[in-house]
């Protein structure tokens, strides 16, 4: 069984806060000027849902492409089934529960058709030709993610055992990256949306293949992986800082994902290096680990906090008061998805892996 890669996962639950006050009214709470800043300059920086993609291509081309071994695929599809559907399903019902309990009492329910409920719990909202809004925000990306693990991994998976398509892994890497350039500089021309249909489904193409195709160049270019795993710290600091930088240029925003592609390589192997010990810090592992959780939670206590009546509202946008809310709702909702992970969605994939004699859950 191959290493955990603790960097990655740390950089997955640092990507799965830095998501989360865009959608729980933290312009509310700390004032629009000081929003606005926070995201320009910190929220901004990693492309959040981009990157959960990238990273899936990634570990599940770790995980499972090798010389040696063949996948089972009955258990690979139990195990993608047992990480995902859980807490869609616990977070749905908790949905329908708030929108049956707002009809009895008389509010407005826009935008909620039952009818739409075999196709919102079968994850197939936001795939194109559907185009449903989801509703819970955050499970249109894994609707799309649903279908990465479905169709596009068991394509790359067979592209990767023929001798004669093993070297075209940097075509498929130049060829992603040309679709994500595309996309961030001529999607509002082609997509009516991001999330939903064409749009969504393009994101997920290009980034899921990017870091399956970068995942095998780590191993088809073993010196160039060893030099970048050795200075991955010096990466980490140049890679955060171009970052930053590229964030307050609109017309560059494309430029961040060959970042985000270094990163992922410099730190595509464990080691002993101040980046290493950082990105896989307790702290950051931690959240990583409850990542899902915290991704799949946030827009719904959002939603709650946004539609407060303003009677309930006891603090003043910007002030010391908001503040510690702010603080206080990110605390709040880390020790929550704790909670869902721990007692619910952890125990749930187990019981599911076990039941349909999956060896493994990743």
């Amino acid at each position: 069984m191959k290493d955990h890669l603790y960097a990655h996962t740390g950089l997955r639950g640092l990507a799965a806060l830095l998501v989360v006050p865009s959608h729980i009214g933290a312009q509310f709470l700390i004032g629009e000027g000081n929003f606005n800043l926070l995201s320009k300059n910190i929220l901004g920086v990693i492309p959040s849902v981009d990157l959960f993609f990238m990273l899936s291509g990634f570990i599940l081309a770790y995980s499972y492409i090798t010389n040696a071994e063949t996948i089972s695929w009955r258990n690979f599809f139990v195990a993608r089934f047992a990480r995902l559907y859980p807490l869609h399903l616990m977070i749905l019902s908790v949905v329908i529960a708030m929108i049956v309990s707002a009809n009895l009492l008389g509010f407005d329910n826009k935008g909620y058709d039952f009818k739409e409920l075999p196709i919102q719990l079968s994850l197939l909202q936001s795939l194109p030709l559907i185009e449903l809004d989801a509703w819970n925000g955050p499970s249109w990306s894994v609707s799309m993610e649903l279908f990465g693990y479905i169709v596009l991994f068991p394509i790359l998976y067979y592209l990767g055992k023929v001798k004669a398509l093993r070297h075209s892994f940097p075509f498929l890497l130049i060829v992603s990256v040309i679709g994500i350039s595309v996309i961030y500089n001529y999607g509002s021309l082609l997509f009516d949306s991001f999330i939903t249909g064409w749009g969504g489904f393009m994101r997920l193409f290009c980034f899921f293949i990017a870091g399956f195709a970068l995942e095998n160049l780590t191993r088809q270019y073993e010196k160039l992986t060893k030099f970048l795993v050795r200075y991955n710290s010096i990466i980490l600091v140049l890679v955060t800082l171009t970052l930053i930088i590229l964030s307050q240029v609109h017309s560059l925003q494309w430029l961040k994902y060959f970042m985000i592609a270094l990163l992922l390589w410099a730190f595509a192997k464990n080691s002993d290096s101040l980046g290493s010990k950082i990105l896989g810090s307790k702290c950051l592992v931690f959240l990583g680990l409850i990542s899902y959780s915290i991704y799949m939670w946030h827009s719904l206590i959002g939603k709650i906090i946004n539609g407060l009546p303003e009677r309930f509202t006891f603090w003043t946008s910007g002030s010391i008061t908001g503040w510690f809310l702010f603080i206080g709702i990110h605390l709040f909702l880390v020790y929550f998805s704790w909670l869902s992970y721990h007692y619910y969605e952890k125990r749930a994939r187990k019981f599911i892996v076990e039941k349909f004699n999956s060896k493994k859950v990743l």
